[in-house]
């Protein structure tokens, strides 16, 4: 009827009547015979919905989870309440940390901002290779020719087939013919 809806995880079956899911798996199930990570349902669902991995407020590590997003694709989203942090001590809920919003409003402009720039050209593209450069390096490209590297290493990466330099723990967007 019109109706934009959003699920939280979702299932099989809830794909045709979606627009958004979110909190997708941003990592592999981390079984003993795989031996990278590889981004399968967003493979599948890149360019015909969209998608979001945990809230980045609720993860330890917010650079990783940037970088994450931008490997795979997914827009940025948090988890926020109006009112003060305290209203959820002793309670069941103690794992909901620092989630007022007035304590996220300057880093979640920055983190949206990081990620839609770059992502923002290819949200309607299918997602068509996604490929290991080097140990703790990835590259994603996208039909229309972009391609957004990201370095999870603490060394520098540099490619001379890319004649691109990605610093540690940093990514960096490749465009078609440049």
């Amino acid at each position: 009827n019109g109706y934009d809806v959003t699920v939280d995880k979702g299932f099989y079956y809830t794909i045709p009547y979606v627009s958004t899911i979110l909190d997708i798996p941003m990592t592999s199930s981390y079984f003993r015979i795989e031996d990278h990570m590889v981004p399968f349902v967003q493979l599948v669902l890149h360019g015909l919905i969209e998608y979001a991995g945990e809230p980045f407020n609720m993860n330890q590590d917010m650079q990783y989870q940037v970088l994450k997003c931008l490997e795979y694709g997914a827009n940025v989203y948090g988890r926020f309440m109006y009112k003060e942090d305290m209203v959820l001590h002793n309670t069941y809920f103690m794992n909901l940390f620092s989630l007022h919003y007035s304590n996220w409003l300057e880093e979640a402009n920055i983190i949206y901002n990081t990620v839609n720039d770059v992502i923002s050209d290819v949200q309607d593209q299918y997602m068509v290779n996604h490929e290991m450069l080097a140990e703790d390096v990835y590259m994603t490209t996208y039909e229309n020719g972009m391609q957004i590297i990201v370095n999870y290493g603490d060394t520098d990466f540099v490619s001379e087939n890319f004649g691109v330099k990605v610093g540690v723990y940093d990514f960096k967007v490749v465009k078609e013919g440049k």
